[in-house]
């Protein structure tokens, strides 16, 4: 039997196998990559489904406790991923949003149901509560399958909290939103996380509605400052803190709230890192976050004045000096901010 030549080459002629070229620095950037967003998607399941099999677990505890019958022994479940763990990429970096509460019950559902509800998925969410009595610890365990960490402890105040939070958190980027706030839409972390991306500030912030507590519908002050600049600061004027998302590391470097202050803590941590840090940013020119009217810097005539005090201790503590008369120039501001 005759065999066709091409037949006969490739039973006794050894192939010459083409040389592949070896991998870019973009390939194995990309490689890395993957593997990152799989390890990240992977610590993320497993924390999961780690508080899933514990709740159940519990549950299952109590209804027999419950029924009058032996409680079986906890069993031996995976240990949970520390959420200090999950991974800030390139294109989609870590966010932290930390919310403060203390008997909080009547408003923090809508400020956590704001927060997971983002479509921005690289969030690390963290809640610090201040040893609440009135319903808030229920509302936590009902959604702790969606927050990444909470405490609940007797602290030393709302400045005290945040510190606790920002020593927790794991993100290059972290922002407080308290129990009377919520985010104005679900694209907000996604707006902000694209333009940290886009340029590299250390900061973001961006516009704030205050609304009735009883109709948050109603519009009462439209909150647009646009800067972070000394002269502003020196009048009392400062960015809507709660839209503020500023690089952990500047936050670090700073130095944590300044728990001296009973109101002014956020202006006064706004002013170091103006000041002393020169931190860069940027104002997104859109409402990112809605604010119930009220609050402890808002509640009274006496409290202004003691705010008012704290501003002009804050700038002359930070080599910036101003004075009463110099507040006084804010009132333009906040007057159309009223009225268009």
């Amino acid at each position: 039997m005759r065999l066709a030549p091409a037949l006969i080459a490739a039973l006794f002629v050894t192939p010459v196998c083409a040389k592949l070229p070896p991998p870019t620095d973009g390939d194995k950037a990309k490689a890395a990559e993957t593997a990152a967003k799989t390890a990240w998607s992977d610590k993320i399941a497993q924390h999961k489904l780690c508080l899933a099999m514990g709740r159940t677990a519990e549950a299952y505890r109590n209804s027999t406790k419950a029924a009058g019958k032996p409680v079986p022994a906890p069993l031996p479940t995976p240990p949970c991923v520390d959420p200090g763990h999950y991974v800030s990429l390139p294109d989609k970096p870590l966010i932290t949003v930390i919310t403060v509460v203390f008997n909080g019950a009547s408003t923090v559902e809508d400020t956590i149901q704001s927060v997971i509800n983002q479509t921005y998925s690289n969030i690390e969410y963290i809640v610090v509560d201040g040893g609440s009595s009135d319903g808030t610890i229920e509302i936590l365990k009902r959604y702790e399958h969606a927050i990444d960490y909470w405490v609940s402890e007797t602290d030393g105040g709302i400045y005290d909290a945040m510190n606790k939070g920002i020593t927790l958190a794991s993100g290059i980027y972290v922002g407080m939103l308290n129990a009377d706030d919520l985010f104005a839409g679900q694209e907000v972390m996604q707006d902000y996380a694209d333009n940290f991306c886009a340029t590299n500030v250390d900061a973001i912030f961006s516009g704030l509605n205050i609304v009735s507590q009883v109709n948050m519908n109603k519009i009462l002050r439209k909150y647009r400052v646009n800067r972070l600049g000394a002269w502003l600061l020196r009048i009392g004027v400062m960015p809507a803190h709660p839209t503020f998302y500023c690089k952990k590391s500047c936050l670090e470097c700073a130095g944590p709230y300044n728990t001296g202050y009973r109101i002014a803590a956020d202006f006064e941590m706004l002013v170091r890192l103006c000041v002393k840090q020169k931190i860069s940013w940027k104002f997104l020119d859109k409402v990112s976050v809605v604010m119930r009217s009220g609050g402890i810097s808002n509640s009274g005539y006496l409290a202004r004045l003691k705010l008012n005090g704290e501003i002009i201790r804050a700038c002359r503590e930070n080599g910036m000096y101003t004075n009463a008369l110099l507040l006084t120039l804010k009132l333009p501001i906040r007057l159309f901010e009223l009225i268009r």
